[in-house]
C-alpha cells in the first residue's frame, strides 16, 4: 500500500515538475543577480535517488558534458529524496542544466543546488 501512495505522489508532482522548477531556477539565478532573465525549453533529464556519492557524481558528469552516462545512471524505487537533473536554455538559447533537491515532505519545496552552463555540443 505504501508503495502505491508513493507512486501517486510521485505521478502528481512530475506532472507539475517543469513549471515549478522553471519558477525555481529564475527566481534561484534572479537572487543570485545572473544575467539570465528567461528560462525556457525546461527537459527533465534523470531523477535518481539521493544516496551517497549521488550529488558528486552527476555534478561531474555535468562538468564533462557527458549527458548519456547521465540518463543511463539506474534509477531507484526509494525517491523520498531525490536529485532531478535538468536542462534548459536561456533568453539567448545559451544551453543549462541545474540539479534541483526535492523531498516528498509535502511542505517543502524543490531547491536549485547547482546550475551549470553547457558548451552548445551538451546542451
Amino acid at each position: 500500500m505504501l508503495k502505491n501512495i508513493l507512486h501517486f505522489f510521485k505521478a502528481n508532482k512530475i506532472k507539475k515538475k517543469r513549471e515549478v522548477y522553471k519558477k525555481d531556477i529564475a527566481q534561484s539565478l534572479h537572487a543570485n543577480n545572473s544575467t539570465i532573465t528567461e528560462i525556457k525549453d525546461v527537459e527533465i533529464l534523470k531523477t535518481l535517488s539521493l544516496e551517497g556519492e549521488s550529488l558528486k557524481d552527476v555534478a561531474a558528469l555535468i562538468r564533462t558534458g557527458d549527458i548519456a552516462s547521465l540518463k543511463n545512471i539506474p534509477g531507484s524505487e526509494n525517491l523520498f529524496e531525490e536529485l532531478t537533473v535538468i536542462k534548459f536554455a536561456d533568453q539567448d538559447g545559451n544551453g543549462y542544466a541545474a540539479i534541483i533537491y526535492d523531498s516528498y515532505e509535502l511542505w517543502e519545496e524543490p531547491v536549485v543546488i547547482e546550475v551549470f552552463k553547457m558548451n552548445n555540443a551538451n546542451a
